[in-house]
């Protein structure tokens, strides 16, 4: 594991921590709790945070149950369809803290005869900072849509009152909220739903950390493989590859034939990546789950506001328009794009690999010993593959979108009809 990309997740893992998820902070190479009692407060603080999810949800199960008749069946079930896949979530990310942190010790021990690279971090902080940011204006619009609620008892009551009443009860039951809610009950409440909301963004920037270091290492050999493989002007230059620990140097290419590589080197190394996609896919498939039902959960609650303009859209959003729900789906269409592009990057880079060396010039390609790499590669390319089923791929990355923008144009016919 490069530096440069280990300090993009180590600030992942310590703001994982504030959120509830236990897992280990990683110094060095082993994963590290501070001290013993830090870890017993961190594994009680997870499973108080997952304790808080399970009650948002039995909340939600509540309201369900008590819906007028005349309520519709989508707009009365949209609490539940959001708090499952975060409850299980929660779940999940408790249940893979030993594992989780297993594997980062592996990961980041592994001896790799490539030498390591600055990583071009960019486009991942770029994509963390959008996803982070579309959070927090989704959060401001929201609880200011809620805090300019002026319909009947709303008139005299507090943010807080209001937001308790909008995520508790939706009764407008006021009165009951002032005589069991106190003030500082009321202000926790807020505090730990607004957590476990950004649960979800944390889960995604995780999945897209932990997948763009499989990318960036996978980019890193093509861009050897090129060099060496059509290296026509000056074939002397040797790349060098290291062991990690070690002072000495082994070499891809024969000193006295730069064009005759290293395959068993090679080779090796794509098998390691193929071992630590695998961990990733088993971590990171529940993560893109919940990425998905969270993404259909706010296309159905924009189509269900949209076209029933129910009473609960014009109380929620400022002045009755829907501007709260816009950003919301736009937050939520970020998400699952960024997910879908980053972890479809792998099988895609895994696709350059194996057209780099099938293309190479007949002079440079040694059919004995490129034929290993070119097996496990057309056998199973390095990907994140999701449950043990099928590769995410850009055509997978395609249809969802086709989903998305589906799901849009029903919504503008039935909006200017």
């Amino acid at each position: 594991m490069d530096d440069s990309y280990y300090q993009l997740l180590k600030p992942l893992l310590h703001f994982g921590q504030v959120l509830g998820f236990p897992l280990p902070e990683q110094h060095g190479k082993e994963p590290n709790y501070r001290k013993i009692s830090h870890k017993v407060f961190m594994i009680g603080y997870s499973l108080f945070m997952t304790i808080i999810s399970l009650l948002l949800l039995l909340i939600k199960f509540q309201i369900f149950a008590k819906v007028p008749e005349n309520t519709s069946l989508i707009e009365s079930g949209l609490g539940i369809l959001y708090h499952v896949p975060v409850f299980a979530l929660y779940v999940h990310l408790f249940q893979s803290r030993k594992c989780f942190g297993a594997f980062l010790t592996e990961w980041r021990c592994l001896s790799w005869h490539i030498k390591p690279e600055k990583i071009q971090m960019s486009s991942v902080y770029t994509s963390i900072l959008v996803l982070f940011g579309s959070a927090i204006v989704e959060t401001i619009l929201f609880d200011a849509a809620v805090c300019q609620k002026q319909i009947g008892p709303y008139k005299n009551a507090t943010f807080l009152e209001k937001y308790v009443d909008n995520t508790v009860y939706e009764t407008e039951s006021l009165q009951s909220i002032r005589e069991s809610w106190n003030p500082i009950f009321m202000g926790a409440f807020y505090i730990l739903s607004k957590l476990i909301t950004l649960s979800t963004d944390y889960s995604d920037a995780l999945c897209i950390t932990l997948v763009f270091g499989i990318t960036a290492r996978l980019q890193l050999m093509n861009k050897h493989l090129k060099h060496h493989l059509y290296i026509k002007e000056n074939p002397k230059q040797i790349l060098i590859f290291t062991d990690n620990g070690h002072n000495h140097h082994h070499k891809i290419t024969d000193q006295k034939n730069p064009t005759k590589i290293y395959w068993p080197h090679i080779y090796r190394d794509f098998v390691k990546l193929r071992i630590l996609s695998d961990q990733i896919s088993k971590f990171a498939s529940p993560l893109i789950l919940v990425s998905l039902k969270i993404n259909v959960f706010a296309a159905v609650a924009f189509l269900d506001d949209t076209i029933n303009l129910s009473a609960r859209s014009q109380q929620t959003h400022a002045n009755g328009t829907h501007t709260g729900i816009y950003i919301s789906l736009w937050h939520y269409v970020i998400r699952t794009v960024l997910v879908i592009h980053f972890a479809s990057g792998v099988y895609r880079t895994s696709d350059e690999t194996l057209a780099i060396i099938k293309n190479a010039p007949e002079s440079v390609q040694s059919w004995p010993d490129t034929e290993p790499i070119l097996a496990m590669l057309r056998r199973k390319p390095i990907g994140i593959v999701f449950f043990d089923t099928y590769f995410i791929t850009r055509s997978l990355f395609i249809s969802i979108l086709n989903f998305v923008f589906t799901i849009e144009v029903m919504i503008l016919q039935a909006s200017s009809s």
